[in-house]
């Protein structure tokens, strides 16, 4: 555990290394792995508002589409690496970050991709109302247009 503080108080708070929230994240994603979501299905509300790279969703329905369809284009999805923890804000907050390197084999390039990726979970109770994804989008729109090249 670790204390800091900032000059914004809302991220002045408790850095937590295997709480209750860094474990269901650890899940949650194991299960993207295995294109599964009961623990995603649990956890996030239902009008959780979505940042993944330049796409914002407003549902969890949404969201949720989005990350099955990684599986069109990709198989063999994991992480080789994660860091995963837990923060507690100061205004009753939890924010989870999660920086793995993603990997897959593209389904229409046959390509190995590897991605540093940077997840933001927002926390409110036991819910997550907010997620922000970030990463190069550069392999999906390979994946993307290699796709259109088939049909």
């Amino acid at each position: 555990m670790v204390l800091f503080t900032s000059c914004n108080s809302n991220i002045t708070g408790v850095v937590l290394l295997n709480d209750i929230y860094t474990i269901r994240v650890k899940k949650i994603m194991q299960e993207y792995t295995e294109n599964k979501y009961e623990v995603f299905d649990k956890f996030f509300n239902d009008d959780v508002k979505s940042y993944y790279s330049s796409d914002i969703y407003y549902t969890k329905s949404e969201l949720l589409a989005a990350f099955k369809s990684d599986f069109y284009y990709y198989s063999n999805i994991g992480f080789s690496s994660k860091e995963v923890y837990t923060i507690f804000n100061s205004d009753r907050t939890y924010t989870t970050i999660f920086k793995p390197i993603w990997t897959a084999k593209g389904n229409f390039t046959n390509k190995k991709h590897k991605v540093f990726c940077y997840y933001k979970f927002i926390w409110r109770f036991s819910k997550i109302v907010s997620v922000s994804v970030y990463w190069d989008d550069s392999s999906f729109y390979e994946e993307f247009a290699e796709s259109k090249k088939k049909f």
